[in-house]
């Protein structure tokens, strides 16, 4: 299945929308993620690591640096596979605090 990324790009930090290819597993972890207003953002940091985000209008609720390629691949399922509607819950009711 297709999951929409939104990347952030160097220089200036110009958005870019893509997509990629995710396992059909994460069908549901992905309508969760457009329901409660969430996205998936990333970025190549200046030190050529991987950021990525699992964002919400009230900030990042995930977030994981790694690697480019296969380790930032891996961090990206494992944020979904972490991604709940009681996490998101949880995380928006402590970050009103």
């Amino acid at each position: 299945m297709n999951l929409a990324i939104t990347q952030f790009m160097r220089p200036n930090g110009r958005e870019k929308v893509f997509d990629i290819i995710i396992p059909d597993r994460f069908k549901d972890k992905v309508e969760l993620l457009g329901k409660l207003h969430c996205k998936i953002t990333a970025e190549q940091l200046i030190n050529g690591k991987a950021a990525q985000y699992i964002t919400h209008e009230s900030g990042d609720m995930d977030i994981r640096v790694t690697p480019c390629g296969g380790k930032a691949d891996e961090a990206l399922m494992e944020m979904l596979d972490n991604f709940s509607q009681e996490s998101f819950e949880t995380w928006l009711i402590e970050n009103k605090e």
